[in-house]
């Protein structure tokens, strides 16, 4: 009896530990491509949220390494006045980034849509390669998600210890995210 209970402890505890270090695990990469791409992330009363901030800090550190022929900031206005696209803008542009490498898709309200609507943008400017900007916790749903819309990508984000445990909310939030996302690729099948 005791075995068994021990095993119904156990058993969900390893399978909580093997599903966080697969999630984020992903590989990343800094690289100089065509285009950087950033994901936006709710901004509630247009202000920016910790998990955007990590990934307007992670994009920022790329852009002192590599110079990207755009920078496109993805997200419309899902919990906020202003849409995520130019919230995040604003913030860049305070940090030094130059507006005119800057391009705004502030239509998107999940990843589907930032990633389709992205590879819109990116055959508009004939940019070629791009490195997708997220949270270490959405790095394998977004690779999922460009994969079956034929957009290879790179992908960087900030990982690191504490990362992952601010993270830890959001991680096991994933799990309903992905079942969202495979009926929003059920339906755009259908479609195409």
């Amino acid at each position: 009896m005791m075995i068994m209970l021990l095993g119904l402890i156990v058993c969900p505890l390893v399978a909580l530990l093997l599903y966080f270090s697969w999630m984020h695990t992903a590989p990343l990469h800094k690289k100089g491509t065509d285009a950087m791409i950033i994901l936006g992330y709710k901004c509630d009363d247009d202000r920016i949220h910790p998990l955007l901030l990590d990934r307007l800090a992670a994009s920022l550190e790329l852009l002192e390494m590599y110079d990207y022929k755009k920078i496109i900031l993805t997200g419309g206005p899902v919990t906020s006045a202003q849409s995520e696209a130019v919230i995040m803008k604003d913030y860049l542009v305070q940090h030094g980034v130059n507006q005119d490498k800057i391009v705004l898709e502030q239509h998107a309200r999940d990843t589907v849509q930032n990633i389709s609507n992205c590879q819109t943008i990116m055959q508009r400017f004939n940019l070629k390669t791009s490195t997708v900007i997220s949270n270490s916790f959405h790095i394998r749903r977004t690779q999922w998600i460009a994969k079956f819309l034929g957009f290879p990508s790179y992908y960087y984000a900030n990982r690191s210890i504490r990362a992952v445990f601010k993270q830890g909310y959001c991680t096991l939030y994933e799990l309903k995210a992905y079942y969202a996302t495979i009926k929003v690729i059920k339906n755009r099948s259908v479609i195409k």
